[in-house]
């Protein structure tokens, strides 16, 4: 058991002052305690989660995520007055070194003229794919660097539709916009690596119904995709609020549900979300 020690150290010539019985620290609960000492370095660091999520700004300083080591920057370039991209945070993170995913969905919700809910892209799949086309067109040809496209983002929770919209979206649909998304992406660009489908309930069997989300579970997904030849560059999901064995263990079942679909070709796994927010204060 190691130690964590804070505060500046007492002066030679200052006593350390007494410490009363009845305030010292509890002793530890069943199974142990953990603390840490924050000023040695056991093992070498490899960044492994050291990425940033949805900053859609001008405003991220290169240098900055250079010196955190960022590693990877998902999101979208943020709209402009002009109704052109700001891709002033995006540039940031891609001279930093960071592979850059992204999120096809927001940049869909901010296409919405009226500027409140999006449609759904199966109320006209014709008006949907010429926009994923001629979106992801304007990208290249920008020269914008793209390292991963993510299809969407959460699919299917109840604060991204209109709530009559919500009501009756269903699995299947969400199902068929990635697929339609994924075939309109390579037409355009045959190398493109895409990855999803980023839900944000981990889960390998269907949902039951609920008022919060209709995505697919993961495993649904996956048959999906092998099924439809859909050669994924990486399975991304989300696993807020668990601990970290949790979180092992689902990853665990993922990669051996992964290696059982042939189809799926041999992506890697992408965790773009995870941990509690009660625990990502800890070092």
């Amino acid at each position: 058991m190691t130690t964590l020690r804070s505060g500046p150290r007492q002066p030679a010539s200052t006593a350390a002052p007494q410490v009363a019985a009845s305030t010292a620290p509890p002793p530890c609960p069943s199974g142990g305690c953990v603390t840490i000492d924050a000023t040695s370095v056991t093992g070498s660091v490899d960044h492994a989660g050291a990425g940033f999520n949805l900053l859609p700004s001008s405003s991220t300083d290169t240098s900055e995520l250079r010196n955190l080591g960022a590693t990877m920057y998902r999101s979208v370039p943020a709209g402009g007055s002009t109704g052109l991209y700001d891709w002033g945070s995006w540039s940031s993170a891609a001279a930093a070194g960071a592979r850059t995913t992204l999120i096809l969905s927001d940049l869909w919700a901010q296409a919405a003229k009226n500027g409140g809910p999006p449609p759904t892209p199966w109320s006209n799949w014709s008006n949907y794919t010429s926009w994923v086309r001629s979106t992801v067109q304007s990208i290249v040809v920008s020269g914008q660097r793209v390292d991963y496209w993510d299809v969407y983002n959460e699919p299917g929770w109840n604060n991204y539709y209109s709530p009559s919209d919500f009501s009756s979206e269903t699995p299947d649909d969400l199902l068929q916009q990635f697929l339609v998304t994924y075939q309109a992406i390579k037409s355009v660009d045959p190398g493109a690596a895409i990855i999803g489908p980023s839900i944000g309930d981990f889960s390998l069997t269907p949902l039951p119904y609920n008022n919060l989300t209709h995505e697919p579970d993961l495993g649904t997904f996956l048959r999906f995709c092998a099924g439809h030849g859909l050669q994924l560059a990486a399975v991304a999901w989300h696993d807020n609020g668990k601990t970290p064995a949790i979180v092992y263990s689902d990853a665990e079942a993922t990669w051996g549900l992964i290696r059982s679909l042939p189809g799926l070709g041999s992506p890697q796994m992408f965790l773009d979300e995870y941990g509690a927010r009660r625990t990502q204060p800890i070092p």
